[in-house]
């Protein structure tokens, strides 16, 4: 041991702190989250998320992070790891570290060399973020929870971005019928899951298309019909429920005005 020091182990020194900017909310690595995280600050997120970011403002999954299901901020910063979807109103940051599988929208893109990127990106998407971050501020608190609790839970993803494009919709009522019809099959997909929360969403969607207008409330009832005859218990469910709905004379009064 050299002369003139202790013979006793120094304590470790302390691992650098990175600066966080002020006003900035942490999420550490040892959190680990199952559902939709929501926020109005700006969010650094260090820790595993197996569901969905919904955000105002700017977003950064750290280094630690990792994120299975789909992003929607102002700014979106990524240096670890997404699975799923990035919709940024302003724009999307991908570093050196990161490792995204998904889709980007966003009117700007930068994405850093070394970056482990698959995936497409829309850089003309500004107006639909901002239509969607509307009828996302439009939902109440009530279709907000059921938005947020059905479709990060669905495992298969074009059944679970069909849910989130019907859900967000229903307030717009400027949307044809179109996205409406091209979703039912993947509801009806989506109808034979189990688990209490999302067969009450799948339900609510179904039953929002067909209060929409004549046309649709046709084919949502025929789907619901169909669904109500299935043998899978969750869809039968979710069948029986639509129909005894779309049935009501109030809905049928209020249809044909």
């Amino acid at each position: 041991m050299s002369k003139g020091f202790d013979n006793k182990m120094a304590p470790p020194a302390p691992a650098p702190q990175r600066e966080v900017a002020t006003g900035t909310c942490v999420l550490g690595p040892t959190l680990h989250f199952k559902g939709e995280l929501y926020g109005e600050e700006d969010l650094e997120f260090q820790g595993q998320l197996e569901g969905s970011i919904e955000h105002t403002r700017s977003l950064s999954i750290g280094k630690d992070g990792g994120v299975t299901g789909n992003i929607r901020a102002k700014f979106v910063i990524v240096e670890g790891r997404v699975d799923g979807d990035i919709f940024a109103t302003e724009s999307v940051s991908i570093r050196a570290s990161a490792k995204v599988k998904g889709n980007i929208f966003a009117p700007r893109v930068g994405i850093a060399d070394g970056a482990n990127f698959s995936g497409s990106i829309d850089m003309n998407h500004k107006g639909v973020a901002a239509k969607v971050e509307k009828n996302i501020i439009t939902l109440s608190s009530n279709d907000r929870e059921m938005l947020g609790q059905t479709t990060f839970a669905i495992s298969h993803d074009e059944s679970r971005y069909a849910l989130n494009g019907v859900l967000l919709a229903v307030h717009d009522k400027e949307s044809g019928d179109g996205p409406f019809l091209e979703a039912l099959p993947l509801i009806e997909r989506a109808a034979s899951d189990e688990r209490n929360f999302v067969k009450k969403g799948v339900s609510w969607a179904l039953r929002s298309v067909g209060r929409r207008n004549q046309a649709l409330h046709t084919e949502a009832l025929a789907l619901a019909r169909r669904l109500a005859e299935s043998p899978l218990t969750a869809a039968r469910w979710v069948g029986k429920d639509v129909v005894r709905d779309l049935t009501k004379p109030a809905v049928i009064r209020q249809l044909s005005k």
